[in-house]
């Protein structure tokens, strides 16, 4: 009888496998087994077709009928389909054994060699066992398990060992960073310790695994120019990869940097761009849905979310997206509940907790936004996001140690963060410590000025950015610098020069160097803004009633000229005027451009501005306290699924304040 031909049914079970029809690679690769009477190579390609078909219990019974777990290839799609099943320490058992050659702990054998007392594969298959891959696919299925178990310390460490194993390996890359386990330090260690040497045999490999590395390790990262950070962290393409500026990945990694800066216009066109080629792109869909919350683009974001649901219904971010509509909208209830859905798809989903948490914290509901931002620290060690958040609803509770507490573990992570810095900046000032609010706020400014050093150009810095400037302000007011104070008020009306609140600053400081008129023309400004603001009004009230008592009725009638007086302490409603504070915020990213076109602070001293008058400074209004700080938060969000921010808000409630320093 003539034998069967064997080897053409095998490739032909691998053919079907390939081109999906299960069915026929099932029918025939049960056959082709008990053909061979259970050869390792046969069953593999068995297991693997009722794996791609998920029949995990069937694919397990197979595997074991035959006992192939001394296999490498073969324990570890056992060991995946109890994972898929659930069966997390069965899974951990099989690919924890002492069958794999780098398991067990090394040993120092003859002429100091280290050895391997018990570990290697028992039934090798050279044409299925390439050791190197098969380490980091354990290594990488270990640390899918640890993060089921939430154990995201050890799934740290598995991604890292995967990518030493094989530096091509993006599933431990993607998941590192989209989950964030490693602050930016961590980062750029690990990309340069990555052994690409004895996987890229050129030099043009290598530069291109670095460049598509780059671009995945620069999520909500600031980096200021100058710095060691910036190299690593930087847009441009090689000459010889120039070919790479159109591919989406970059496209989106690029948009992602634009909205750290807070160019949400920008960012948007990017984001445009690259789905209207690919609809569907994984990585550009979180800035995009971001951007449409910071622009306010309710039913842009309305269909795209109902089209992800009924593509994507097991996609998390197809209810994160739906949740973020409901915020957006202001209707918090229905937006938690979707949010909740997606942190159960996917429970290491860090961008759902804050955005659930935002949702308490527009209802002041603070213990419950803390408990939800705590769960997204948890799961995020490796952001800083989280950690300012909390701190900002200590602050809100009126907890400022607590609130400095998470405040410093946050800088610790992202020294060169504006926005932590300026939260810093805000829990001294409600503290009246002025002197260490000072450096914060500058440092923040300095920050601010030097992401934009490119463009030159003060109006690119996005109007966000106002209210630190003012709060800067506020801060050297309180320090009796004037000048300094007059500068930044005057940048912060470059940046937004339709804001009310930077002109009453304004004001006051003229009026604190005795520049009446100037003053007077500052608070008409302000009012024609906004009319309703109580500090304005008071002020103005007060500084006419002075100019009328200081000013001659008729000019020419010299023996009749009442002589000036520096006293606003008889403002009506409660004595003193309360002015602008700090505000607490918490937003995306960082602002742009530098504000060479604007004179130096250090310069406003001998310069000619309007505040170069040497004057008397009337010392009531030196004693003005100010009220305490409230912030709401807001649908802004601050990284693209990687994390969700609150935006700037600007304090516009002025309250008079009886008291007086």
């Amino acid at each position: 009888m003539e034998q069967i031909d064997i080897l053409k049914l095998r490739v032909s079970v691998k053919n079907y496998i390939q081109r999906h029809h299960f069915e026929a690679a099932e029918f025939w690769g049960d056959k082709v087994v008990s053909l061979t009477e259970g050869n390792p190579t046969d069953v593999y390609w068995l297991a693997q077709t009722f794996v791609l078909t998920q029949q995990y219990h069937r694919a397990c019974l197979l595997i074991n009928k035959y006992n192939l777990t001394s296999n490498g290839s073969l324990c570890y799609l056992a060991a995946l389909c109890y994972f898929k099943m659930s069966e997390n320490e069965r899974a951990l058992d099989l690919l924890e054994s002492n069958i794999w050659p780098n398991c067990t702990e090394e040993a120092v054998g003859p002429n100091n060699r280290r050895v391997h007392p018990g570990g290697g594969f028992s039934l090798p298959v050279p044409e299925l066992d390439d050791v190197v891959s098969l380490e980091c696919s354990r290594q990488v299925l270990r640390a899918k398990i640890y993060e089921a178990i939430d154990n995201s310390s050890l799934a740290s460490e598995c991604y890292q060992a995967a990518l030493k194993a094989d530096p091509l390996c993006y599933d431990a890359l993607k998941a590192l960073t989209d989950h964030h386990m490693l602050t930016v330090k961590e980062k750029k260690e690990m990309h340069a310790s990555l052994p690409f040497g004895p996987h890229c045999d050129s030099a043009s490999l290598r530069d291109l695994v670095r460049v598509s590395y780059d671009t995945k390790l620069n999520k909500g990262c600031v980096v200021v120019p100058g710095t060691d950070s910036t190299d690593f962290m930087s847009d441009s393409l090689p000459p010889h990869l120039s070919c790479l500026s159109n591919n989406l990945d970059v496209l989106a990694a690029r948009a992602e940097r634009l909205y750290y800066k807070c160019h949400f216009v920008s960012c948007f066109q990017l984001t445009k761009r690259v789905l209207e080629e690919d609809p569907y792109h994984t990585d550009c869909l979180p800035v995009h849905i971001a951007c449409l919350i910071e622009l306010q683009q309710s039913n842009s974001l309305f269909l795209l979310a109902h089209k992800l649901v009924d593509l994507y219904p097991e996609m998390a971010l197809s209810w994160f997206a739906v949740g973020c509509y409901y915020y957006l909208i202001g209707k918090n209830e229905p937006a938690r509940r979707y949010l909740s859905k997606a942190a159960s798809i996917d429970k290491v989903f860090g961008p759902a907790w804050i955005a659930f948490a935002h949702s308490f914290a527009a209802e002041n509901e603070h213990d419950q936004a803390s408990a939800a931002y705590f769960k997204a620290a948890h799961l995020m060690k490796g952001s800083h996001l989280p950690l300012l958040y909390i701190g900002m609803e200590y602050s809100l509770s009126n907890n400022p140690k607590f609130a400095l507490n998470f405040f410093e573990k946050a800088i610790e992570m992202a020294p060169d963060d504006p926005f932590v810095l300026h939260e810093l900046g805000v829990v001294n000032f409600n503290s009246q410590q002025y002197q260490q609010a000072e450096p914060y706020f500058l440092k923040a400014a300095q920050v601010v000025q030097s992401l934009y050093l490119e463009s030159n150009d003060c109006y690119n810095i996005p109007a966000k950015w106002t209210i630190l400037f003012n709060n800067l302000a506020h801060t050297l007011r309180k320090l009796n610098k004037l000048k300094m104070a007059l500068h930044y008020h005057y940048q912060a009306v470059m940046l937004q020069p339709c804001e009310a609140s930077s002109f009453t600053g304004i004001a006051l400081c003229q009026a604190l160097l005795g520049n009446l008129e100037d003053a007077i023309e500052a608070l008409h400004k302000s009012l024609s803004i906004q009319r309703d603001q109580t500090v304005a009004i008071t002020l103005l009230t007060t500084l006419m009633e002075q100019m009328a008592s200081s000013d001659a009725v008729f000019p020419e009638v010299a023996d009749e000229v009442v002589g000036p007086t520096n006293n606003l302490d008889d403002c009506t409603l409660g004595g003193s005027v309360a002015v602008e504070k700090p505000v607490s915020y918490g937003i995306t990213h960082q602002p742009t451009s530098s504000l060479t076109s604007l004179p130096h602070a250090s310069e406003m001293e001998c310069s000619g501005d309007p505040a170069s008058k040497d004057v008397s400074v009337d010392q009531s209004l030196l004693s003005i306290n100010e009220p305490e700080v409230s912030v709401s938060p807001s649908a802004a969000f601050a990284q693209p699924l990687d994390s969700t921010d609150r935006s700037l808000h600007s304090l516009e409630d002025m309250v008079m304040d009886d008291d007086s320093d």
